[in-house]
């Protein structure tokens, strides 16, 4: 019955497109007030129990339809309602929820004070908030601490640089494009890489500046900083995988 749930709201919510453009709600935030609905019912009237990955669904449904109550109330709910542990897939959902309402701050508090250590997705969900959001005092301590996990990423380059570019700070954004070139070569995402694409495209995230689809990160990413290109081993190396 949890897939079950899961599987319904999923449907409900999984794309940007369906929650804008749908002709009866009109918004995304019909859709997205119609995928808690659902979930209301099936759990308090059909009996249905809701798992972790139901809560991944209807947080999500919260983001997109700019939820964020709701959302904080579901996450709190989950353990002493419905006797679901929170897990980290849970804090991207509250903390991709926030950065999309421009609650930068308050979105830092939440990666700060969850009971996980922070990844590369949740400090990359952030960033890339920073990025729509132009704000780059939040942009450059999330920067910081992926380039402290691993500095041969291209991803938090590339956000970064485009958060500079975009307010005009041109003298930083260069500094970070050559701080990125004196990385030297740059890591294959591999695995990782393909996970936060994946989490990325769940969570609607097409607000990051990719100008095309390849299914490499870091090529998808670097493609948007002006001057960059990857050599020629670097590119057969991610054509291969």
């Amino acid at each position: 019955m949890a897939i079950k749930l899961g599987r319904e709201i999923h449907q409900l919510a999984k794309h940007k497109e369906l929650l804008k453009n749908n002709p009866v709600l009109g918004s995304s935030l019909g859709r997205s007030i119609e995928a808690l609905e659902r979930f209301y019912s099936m759990t308090q009237e059909e009996g249905c129990k809701a798992d972790d990955v139901s809560f991944v669904s209807v947080l999500n449904a919260c983001s997109h339809g700019g939820l964020v109550g709701k959302g904080r109330l579901l996450l709190d709910e989950m353990p002493k309602q419905y006797g679901v542990k929170p897990r980290l897939e849970h804090y991207v959902c509250l903390i991709d929820m926030l950065g999309r309402a421009n609650l930068l701050d308050e979105a830092v508090r939440v990666l700060r004070a969850m009971p996980f250590e922070p990844d590369a997705v949740v400090w990359t969900s952030l960033l890339g908030a920073c990025w729509k959001w132009k704000n780059y005092t939040i942009g450059k301590l999330a920067f910081e601490c992926l380039v402290e996990m691993d500095p041969k990423s291209g991803t938090p380059y590339a956000l970064m640089a485009n958060i500079f570019g975009n307010l005009g700070m041109l003298s930083e954004r260069a500094a970070v494009v050559e701080r990125m070139r004196g990385e030297g070569s740059f890591r294959s995402p591999g695995e990782a890489g393909g996970r936060m694409l994946a989490l990325f495209l769940f969570l609607g995230m097409a607000d990051v500046p990719v100008t095309t689809t390849f299914e490499n990160m870091s090529v998808l990413f670097l493609a948007v900083i002006p001057g960059f290109k990857p050599s020629v081993s670097q590119a057969e190396t991610w054509a291969a995988e």
